[in-house]
Order: C-alpha cells, then sequence, then structure tokens
C-alpha cells in the first residue's frame, strides 16, 4: 500500500509530491455530506437576506441538525460571507488545503493538456481563490461560478461592449440556476462597464434589478458600493440633488465600514461630486490606515491628485508623489500619477514640465480613462498654451475634441470644452450647485465686470473650500482681473510662480522655432526677420530642446563638446555666440546667463520660453495614439494629416554638430516609422489615396529609404 501511495503521489504530482510531507488533504469526518452543503447553501443563494437563524430553522425542518456556526462556516467556505476589506466586489474566496489541493491538480491537468479532468476538479470547488490558471481552460468547460471568476479576471482584458455581453449573459445563467447571491456581483460588473461606456438607460435598469436583489439585505459593503453607484448615476444626469441624497446614505454607512478601502472611495464619490475639501480628509484617512505598500500607493496618488493638486498645496503634494516608486509607471494608476504631477508642476510654473505629465498621462491611460484622460490633457494642453499668452494654440486644443465629448454624451466636458472657447457665456442653474462650477461662475462675473470686489470673493470661495489649485488654473483662462489688478499694483493672492508666466508678465518672451524644414523664428507670434548661421540655428535648437523653459540648464561641457569639441578658446567662443544671438533676438542678458550651480559651470535659462515644431509632432502623435485606441479612425487620420504637414523639408539642413546629426537620424526616423504606419492603416480602411499622398511627401523629405520605396511599390495601382 505504501508504494502504492508513492506511484499514486508520482503521477499526479511528480517528484515534488514525493518530497512534500502530508500534502493530501483529508475530508474531515465532522463534516456534513456535500449533499447537506449544497442545501445549505442554495438557501442563502436563492434569499440573499436570509440570516443565519431563519436558515437553520428551514433547514432543521428538514430533519438535519446544524448549528448557527455550522452554518456560518458552510456559507464562508462557498464564498457567500467575509469578502476581503479592498475588494468587496470578489467572487473569490479564501485559501484552504482543500482548495490548495485541488488547484495543485488542475494545474497537473491542465500541463498534461487535459482540459475536461482540470475544469472538473475547479467546478467542485465550493469557493475558488483568486488563481489565473482558470484562464487556462476553455470557457465552455466552466460551471457558471466558475464562468463568473474567470470573468472577473478578465476585466480589463476585453473590449468592453464584449465584457458586459459576456457578463450579462453569466449572470443570467446564474439566476436561472439559482444562484440569486452571486448574481448580484455579475449585476456590478455590468454597471461598471456601463458607467465607462456612459450608457445610461441601461445603468439604470441594472440599478433596478440591483436594488430588487438587495431587498433586505444585511451586507453594509454592499449598500454602501450601491449608493456609491447611484450617486455617481444621478450626479451625471445631472440630479445633483438625487445625487447627494446618496452620498449622504454612503457617508452613513462609512463609519460602520472604517476601512481603507471604504474611506478611499468614499473620498472618490465625495471628488466626483465637488466636495474636494472634505475628499482630501478621506483620502488622507485612507493613506494613514493603509499598511500594504501597493495599496498605500494608490490613496497616494488620489491624495496628490484630488487634494494637494486641488486645494494648491503643491510642496506637500510634490514631497508624497516623490514617496511613490511601485505603480507610477503601471497602465491606469501611472495615467492619474502623471495627471497629478502636471498639476503640481502647472502650480510650481514649470509649463513644460506640465505639458509633459499631461502627455504621460494620456499614454498611461487604460480604456477605461481614455475619454477622461483625452479631455483633461486637451484642457491641460490649453491651459498651458495659454500661459505661455499662445491663445490660438490653446484654441485647437480646446476645438480639437469637442466633437468627441459630444459623441459620447461627455455633457459637462462638452459645457466646460465650450465655455473655454467662449461658445457659452454663463452657467445653466443646475451646474452652478457643485463647488468647482460655482467658483468657475464667479470668476466669470469677475472677468466681465473687472471688479476688484469680485475677483477677492471668487478668491476667497476657493481658499474656503481647499480648491485654490483649480482656482490657479482657471484664472490663467480668464486673466483680465489678475492683468487689472497687477496694473493697479494691488495684490493678487497667486504664487510668485504663477505671476511669472507670460499671459500675466507681457513682457517675457516666448520663443517658438520651426526647424521641421526651413528654419524659422518668432517671438510672442510675431514672425522676426533675422539672418542666423548655421551654428546659431543649431545652437538655439539645442537650446529650445534642452532648456527651453524658465529653471532648466545646459551644462557648459555639453555645449563647449558639441560645437567646440578641439578649440581651445570655448569660453570666448560661447560668450560672442550668446552676444550674437541676444542681438538677433532681442533678448536681455538677464534671462540667459551663464552661471555656476553645485560647482558645475552652466547656461541657465532664467525667464524665457523657447518651443518648437517637433514639440507640436510629438504632441500629435501621442494624441494620434489614443485616438486609434478608442477606434476613432477618422479623428486620428486628421491629425495624421496635421503631424505630417509640419514637416516641410529636411531638418538640421547644413547643420553638422554631432548634437544635430543625432537628432536628425532620430526625427527622421520617426518619420519613416510614423509615414509607413500610416500607410498600412490607410490600406486597411481602404484609403489607398491617402497613403500614397503622404508616402510621396516623406520620400521627398527622405529620398533614400528604401522602406518608403519599397512600400511604394507595393501599393496597388488601382
Amino acid at each position: 500500500m505504501t508504494l502504492w501511495r508513492w506511484v499514486k503521489k508520482y503521477k499526479e504530482g511528480g517528484e515534488e509530491a514525493l518530497r512534500a510531507k502530508n500534502n493530501v488533504y483529508r475530508r474531515s469526518w465532522k463534516r456534513l455530506s456535500k449533499d447537506v452543503e449544497m442545501k445549505i447553501m442554495f438557501l442563502k443563494e436563492r434569499n440573499p437576506a436570509l440570516s443565519i437563524n431563519n436558515a437553520r430553522h428551514l433547514i432543521n425542518q428538514t430533519g438535519i441538525k446544524v448549528s448557527n456556526k455550522g452554518i456560518w462556516k458552510i456559507w464562508q467556505r462557498y464564498g457567500l460571507l467575509k469578502k476581503p476589506l479592498q475588494d468587496p466586489l470578489s467572487p473569490f474566496g479564501i485559501s484552504t488545503p482543500e482548495s490548495e489541493e485541488d488547484i495543485r491538480k488542475a494545474k497537473m491537468f491542465v500541463c498534461n493538456g487535459n482540459f475536461k479532468a482540470a475544469a472538473k476538479v475547479l467546478n467542485a470547488i465550493p469557493c475558488l481563490p483568486e488563481y489565473p490558471v482558470i484562464k487556462e481552460i476553455p470557457e465552455e468547460l466552466l460551471s457558471s461560478r466558475r464562468k463568473l471568476d474567470r470573468l472577473y479576471l478578465e476585466f480589463w482584458e476585453m473590449p468592453f461592449p464584449e465584457f458586459f455581453k459576456k457578463a450579462r449573459r453569466v449572470r443570467k445563467t446564474l439566476e436561472k440556476k439559482g444562484y440569486m447571491y452571486t448574481s448580484i456581483i455579475a449585476n456590478f460588473c455590468e454597471l461598471l462597464v456601463l458607467d465607462w461606456m456612459h450608457k445610461t438607460q441601461k445603468q439604470k435598469l441594472v440599478l433596478c434589478l440591483i436594488a430588487k436583489k438587495m431587498c433586505k439585505v444585511k451586507d453594509n459593503a454592499l449598500w454602501f458600493l450601491f449608493y456609491f453607484q447611484q450617486a455617481t448615476f444621478y450626479y451625471r444626469l445631472n440630479k445633483t440633488t438625487t445625487a447627494l441624497d446618496y452620498v449622504k446614505k454612503c457617508r452613513k454607512l462609512i463609519y460602520r465600514l472604517p476601512y481603507p478601502y471604504y474611506y478611499a472611495t468614499f473620498g472618490a464619490l465625495l471628488s466626483t461630486t465637488g466636495n474636494l475639501k472634505e475628499s482630501f480628509r478621506y483620502f488622507k484617512m485612507a493613506c494613514e490606515t493603509e499598511k500594504d505598500v501597493i495599496a498605500f500607493e494608490r490613496y497616494a496618488i488620489s491624495t496628490a491628485l484630488f487634494g494637494y493638486g486641488m486645494n494648491g498645496n503643491y510642496v506637500d503634494g510634490d514631497n508624497l508623489l516623490n514617496k511613490i516608486h511601485t505603480i507610477k509607471n503601471a497602465t491606469g494608476y501611472g495615467a492619474s500619477y502623471n495627471l497629478a504631477r502636471a498639476f503640481i508642476s502647472f502650480g510650481q510654473g514649470k509649463l513644460t514640465d506640465a505639458s509633459k505629465f499631461f502627455l504621460e498621462s494620456l499614454i498611461k491611460a487604460s480604456k477605461t480613462q481614455l475619454f477622461n484622460h483625452l479631455y483633461a490633457t486637451s484642457l491641460g494642453l490649453a491651459l498651458v498654451a495659454m500661459a505661455t499668452n499662445n491663445k490660438s494654440e490653446a484654441k485647437i486644443h480646446l476645438q480639437k475634441y469637442l466633437p468627441l465629448m459630444k459623441k459620447h454624451n461627455l455633457i459637462l466636458e462638452t459645457f466646460m470644452l465650450k465655455l473655454n472657447l467662449g461658445l457659452v457665456e454663463t452657467l445653466p442653474e443646475e451646474f452652478i450647485q457643485e463647488p468647482t462650477l460655482r467658483l468657475l461662475n464667479i470668476i466669470l462675473l469677475a472677468n466681465r465686470t473687472l471688479k476688484i470686489g469680485d475677483y477677492r470673493k471668487a478668491f476667497n470661495y476657493a481658499r474656503k473650500n481647499g480648491i485654490l489649485g483649480i482656482f490657479h488654473r482657471m484664472i490663467v483662462s480668464f486673466p483680465e482681473p489678475v492683468l487689472q489688478l497687477l496694473r493697479k499694483g494691488k495684490s493678487t493672492g497667486l504664487p510668485r510662480a504663477i505671476l511669472t508666466f507670460p499671459i500675466f508678465n507681457q513682457n517675457m518672451p516666448v520663443y517658438h522655432i520651426k526647424f521641421l524644414g526651413d528654419f524659422t523664428v518668432s517671438r510672442n507670434q510675431q514672425y522676426l526677420r533675422t539672418n542666423l548661421t548655421p551654428k546659431e540655428k543649431s545652437f538655439l535648437i539645442h537650446l529650445a530642446l534642452r532648456a527651453g523653459a524658465t529653471g532648466k540648464l545646459v551644462l557648459l561641457k555639453d555645449l563647449y563638446q558639441n560645437f567646440w569639441p578641439c578649440n581651445r578658446r570655448q569660453s570666448s567662443l560661447l560668450s560672442h555666440m550668446l552676444v550674437r544671438l541676444r542681438k538677433k533676438l532681442n533678448l536681455s542678458s538677464r534671462l540667459l546667463s551663464i552661471s555656476s550651480r553645485h560647482g558645475f559651470p552652466s547656461l541657465t535659462n532664467r525667464g524665457v520660453y523657447i518651443t518648437t515644431d517637433y514639440d507640436e509632432f510629438e504632441v500629435l502623435l501621442v494624441q494620434i495614439k489614443i485616438l486609434e485606441r478608442a477606434g476613432e479612425w477618422q479623428l486620428a487620420k486628421k491629425e495624421y494629416s496635421k503631424a505630417f504637414s509640419l514637416f516641410r523639408g529636411e531638418p538640421f539642413k547644413k547643420m553638422y554638430d554631432n548634437q544635430s546629426e543625432n537628432m536628425r537620424r532620430v526625427i527622421l526616423n520617426k518619420l519613416e516609422t510614423e509615414a509607413i504606419y500610416f500607410a498600412k492603416t490607410c490600406l486597411e480602411h481602404k484609403n489607398k489615396n491617402d497613403a500614397k499622398k503622404v508616402l510621396e511627401k516623406v520620400s521627398n523629405i527622405i529620398p533614400n529609404s528604401q522602406e518608403i520605396d519599397k512600400f511604394l511599390k507595393m501599393l496597388p495601382k488601382n
């Protein structure tokens, strides 16, 4: 018998099974039979509101004697009680010796390709712990409970319409088989995905269905999440009073759920409905009580974004973000992290960094966040353009995605874009109840009247409600009240970093360089007729790409090595170069000066902004990729046309320094790659003429490109 057991162990788990001691789970003789356990489980499944006492009374009537503790253990084993604090909607249960043994067997069957046997083992587990092995088994072999487990793991891995159909199908199967309690989780999956797709009519139906199933259910966590969904649903429909009623219900339940997850969730709800001052308090409570590193970082991002980024405490926000290391580059959380960085950089006067972080947030956005981050990025880039006094570029950013916001029924976002474009002048009455929009209404009044009292009223309202950071961003779009105060020599209450923006400091020079073709330079949107040598052009481009914003610097040794590598008079040549450039560009010597920081001599930008057409090209490429991910090819194609039109010829003409040579290679390689990708995508959408037109243009800029020549020959002639 010993030898027989060894052989059996080896067949089931190989050498590891032989080495392990007491690894075979043996069902306790005290446990009720499987059939009796199923009967007790179905009592709760078919009647989610059933209590343990009532269940014991019902089961005792059938002649089966079982204690309250016995029923509690069975319900817990089947995942009907004690949900994880960090994920109360999870269909998974805790890991037990029984489930671990079965999962080990299932893994072995999967490795051998015996999916039917693996599915049979997993289907028999009362409540599966969270193991990805279930995703390797064909869905048709799984029971309805296991299909829900698999669906929950696939939440971020499939398009939302497909996920919704699958969730609805699983939910109906569960209801048909009597799993009413478990079907509530499938209902919440439907609800979440409908919320992100903005399907309000279907959302209402699912909310009604959940309300019927949860009638008299005593589960604070489920009711909290249900009220959370109700509040966000009605707020999106601009039914603010109804939404705030559900916020009050959540507030009552939060005292019975003193855990970080619920603090952070309630904080998110308060920030959605505009109560940012109180939401900041709950986010801080979540951070202070959370011990898990990953969860702490998630809550820290929310605290920085909805707290410090909104109340204008940029130093503390920056310090908190510096503590985040693990998830700052992850899809989804990385988007929120970079958005928080963008707001804080903007408040600190770092406009170039703010632009970079706005774009990075768009790159890191998950499919669920695409349109929200597209809106935030377009508005953020418009704010940066306004801050640099480039109103025409700001208008382009605002107009770009207005049709997309309308298409996806983003009512508030559409209205905000129209407001910043000047297409509407006042806010509707139903919007003004929310503090952020009420602040905007007061700013609009101050912008119309230009009265100091109205400006002070807006500023004091923002400070009282903890939204000074929002005030700092809003006032950039409506600068007249601030300019009026500055002309009169009165205090504005704005940070010094924001007052240095060109929109408030009209004397600050803003240069725009075009080098993707013939070199041109303009100052404050006015073309400069100046004759620069190739080396001066290269130097200016080099400066724009590395130190184009206030506070940025370039080490002198890098400049010497690039422009005068073998000359003994490097310092003198640099000084003469700077004198000539200052004269030709009408630039004050104090704005671009040589200094020594920490013992490293450098050329420091002390108050000038330099942008380039290559910056525009990179911004367009990021936005194009996001539009493609969102399935908006026609909009993406228009943006591609704008991106390729920026190239008017070969960049860095007659510039032969190392930096120019390297950048020429990088830019042309990127242009070639994007042109070929665009052509392939055009062919997929049967747009042969557009593909040919772009490739021919790019082949004139890169005449020796073998890849483009090869692709042009492959294009169908008809």
